[in-house]
């Protein structure tokens, strides 16, 4: 499944590249590190240790997902979302630790 949203993500920021409507390096970077964050803490087991921070770290990235097709129009809640992504991962990651 995550190849699929990879090459979803992928086909879609292609298309707004090349519509012009490019997400700024900083924030890809910054979603890239939550995706990872994300992962490592699913990796870790973190859905059964730390239930809360996992799921709300789950929710806020398919969020973020989402915003990233839609990034022309709403930079605040990407933004936002990408903070908690990695927030709540960290979080997660530190207490399955």
């Amino acid at each position: 499944m995550n190849k699929r949203w990879m090459m979803l993500i992928l086909l879609i920021l292609g298309a707004l590249i090349s519509s012009g409507c490019a997400i700024s390096k900083e924030t890809m970077m910054a979603y890239n590190e939550a995706k990872d964050a994300f992962q490592k803490a699913t990796l870790i087991g973190a859905k059964k240790c730390a239930p809360v921070q996992y799921a709300t770290a789950e929710a806020y990235l398919a969020f973020a997902d989402h915003e990233v097709a839609d990034y022309w129009r709403e930079i605040e809640h990407l933004n936002t979302s990408i903070r908690t992504v990695k927030e709540k991962s960290l979080e997660a990651i530190k207490i399955c630790e």
